[in-house]
């Protein structure tokens, strides 16, 4: 039974696992501070006026930089600042529009988002037609923050396409906000962005909170937590919320609200500790997931908590401990915060844009406090669902009031346990050594819910317990045979099993997209000599949304047939390589997952990272394929 003590115990609960924390920020911004500052990205876009311009007309081309909090672009007339686009013949450009900036020691800086206007003429002459524009890009921001500085001139080159109407005809207005001043009637969207997405999405709204330092920026962290709990990476921890607290609370409906708002403070604590230690390093979040000791510690709690369930032992805090805290009713608070924040681990992968614009203003502004409030009240949003789950189930653990049927429900939910356990556990082991122990477990269990029974000694539900068991146990077998095929090398289907494919080969599923798996050099090889852009999938085993991509995306027939003007490429982080991270930091992925493309010329077009559905991108790889 456990028991609640009163409201110090809770306060004393959470100032422990927050000085934990504390010093686990301490010794992370100190590593960071001796580290040289890394400069940030700076999102640019190059967008024309109109959908289209008549021949003999012109048209407006903004070149539009949204610069990082606490950083500016230095004086143009240096020359860093730029645009120059090579233009087809009968194109002129004929005047350029320079932003107002600010004086500061007698220089003008600019802040914020940075827009360079300019015309473009199109000759009466000029056929109508689609134009592909080449164009170099550059510009230098500065660091604000100490310590200050000044990194060294950047750019690239990129290209866009401009539609030359018949003469007289009229293009649809753009409603990019770089043409809002213009005296022309908006009628449409139509801007023909280089880069991503502009204007209301959640991501760039939290920006724009966090960059003025409002209240409004708690408030849309916490609806970007509560959003991504909707989303397929949270299916690892639903089992465990629903085991612990329904297998823990009693039946009680307050003591399982309780429980649950303990487990998501623990979960809390330990999510936006280690959000600040990546933003902080630019680490990958979630990359530790790789790390084997955090993985077997994961696997070795969700054992230990699924066999404490099935009645083995108790999970108990000692005795001496417990005298001390007069009694243990408070050992399940505190056993509440560990198994959350344990699970907070487990969380790291729910990667999602809102977090990841979180992780670059962390690292943009070194602000641990504030940057760990923000990422706390992102894991709270998290676990609104949580706490929803614990409740009802401590609610319906209550209803059959039998404790024949609690003690069954409390086993069931200690089997649930051992499958998360599992799961994990298939992230350590090779392939065949994880069918090995899948089988003994399903045997195991097979016979622990009933299998070896008499049927004379059964009725009832006892009866039902004998036939699952067998079920279990001939599923077990089916897996040990197939772990032990594999270990001799036995294709079961005929001849001799090959191993799986080495990075560099294609995957040869006719019912998948075609991925080249960490082949990067040859994959962009052959886009420039084929003039295709390349679709990268940054993976990892251990991202669930990866996984479900995987799953429910990929293998659709409407995608992959959406992908064949693509060069697939598939990098896999489940175990990362110094290469791996190398080119993370090149294309500046923060979390996972992330899907991108780029064009034969190495420029970035777009990207995701969160689940969409086969209908949504199939429309997102037509859109950006001929960008």
């Amino acid at each position: 039974m456990i028991r609640f003590g009163g409201f110090d115990t809770m306060i004393r609960s959470s100032a422990a696992l927050l000085l934990m924390a504390t010093l686990l920020l301490a010794s992370a911004f100190t590593v960071h501070a001796q580290d040289d500052v890394v400069e940030p990205p700076v999102p640019y876009e190059v967008v024309f006026s109109t959908s289209g311009v008549a021949a003999g007309d012109a048209v407006k081309a903004a070149y539009v930089l949204d610069v990082p909090n606490d950083h500016h672009i230095t004086d143009k007339s240096y020359g860093l600042l730029y645009w120059e686009p090579t233009l087809p013949d009968g194109f002129t450009l004929a005047d350029t529009t320079w932003p107002h900036g600010e004086l500061e020691a007698g220089e003008e800086v600019y802040r914020g988002t940075v827009t360079v206007m300019f015309t473009i003429e199109v000759a009466p002459s000029v056929a109508p037609g689609d134009y592909e524009i080449p164009y170099w890009y550059g510009y230098q921001i500065c660091r604000e923050l100490p310590p200050e500085k000044c990194f060294l001139p950047n750019g690239g080159e990129g290209t866009i396409n401009l539609t030359v109407l018949e003469e007289g005809a009229s293009g649809i207005p753009s409603s990019h906000p770089a043409f809002a001043d213009m005296e022309t009637e908006t009628t449409g969207t139509a801007a023909v962005a280089v880069s991503g997405d502009s204007g209301g999405s959640l991501e760039n709204r939290l920006t724009d909170a966090l960059e003025n330092g409002n209240l409004i920026a708690f408030l849309l962290v916490f609806a970007a937590g509560f959003l991504i709990s909707l989303t397929p990476c949270v299916y690892p921890m639903i089992p465990i919320i629903i085991g612990f607290v329904g297998g823990s609370a009693g039946g009680s409906r307050m003591k399982g609200f309780i429980l649950s708002l303990f487990f998501v403070i623990g979960l809390a604590i330990v999510y936006a500790t280690l959000g600040v230690i990546a933003g902080l390093t630019g680490a990958l979040f979630g990359a530790f997931m790789q790390n084997p000791i955090v993985l077997w510690f994961i696997v070795a709690v969700f054992v230990a908590l699924g066999a404490s369930m099935l009645g083995a032992f108790d999970i108990t805090v000692p005795s001496a401990i417990q005298d001390k805290m007069m009694g243990g009713e408070r050992s399940g608070l505190i056993g509440a915060m560990f198994i959350g924040g344990v699970t907070g681990i487990v969380a790291a992968p729910c990667a999602g844009p809102p977090l990841l614009v979180l992780l670059s203003w962390i690292g943009n502004t070194g602000n641990v406090v504030l940057g760990f409030l923000y990422m706390a009240t992102l894991a709270l949003g998290l676990g609104v669902l949580f706490i929803v789950l614990g409740t009802s189930t401590a609610a319906m653990t209550a209803l059959p009031q039998a404790g024949g049927w609690m003690d069954k429900i409390k086993k069931g939910l200690g089997i649930i346990i051992f499958g998360v356990a599992l799961y994990y556990l298939n992230l350590l082991l090779s392939p065949t050594l994880f069918h090995l122990v899948m089988g003994a477990s399903f045997v195991l269990l097979g016979l622990y819910i009933g299998a070896a029974n008499k049927w004379s000694e059964l009725v009832g539900v006892g009866k039902l317990g004998k036939g699952l068991g067998y079920v279990a146990v001939v599923a077990g077998i089916f897996y040990v045979i197939l772990g032990l095929a594999e270990m001799n090398d036995i294709n079961l289907s005929g001849g001799v099993a090959t191993s799986g494919a080495a990075a560099g080969a294609e995957q040869v599923d006719e019912n998948h997209v075609p991925w080249n798996v960490n082949a990067y050099d040859d994959v962009f090889m052959m886009a420039a000599d084929e003039g295709k852009p390349v679709l990268i999938d940054f993976y990892a085993d251990w991202c669930g949304v990866c996984v479900e991509l995987d799953h429910n995306v990929w293998n659709q027939d409407i995608v992959i047939d959406a992908t064949q003007g693509y060069i697939p490429l598939k990098l896999d982080y489940t175990k990362s390589t110094d290469e791996l991270e190398a080119l993370r930091k090149k294309h500046n992925i923060g979390g996972l997952p992330t899907v991108m493309i780029v064009g034969p010329d190495g420029t970035e077009r777009a990207r995701f990272n969160t689940f969409m559905e086969p209908e949504e991108v199939v429309d997102w790889l037509n859109t950006h394929k001929g960008a």
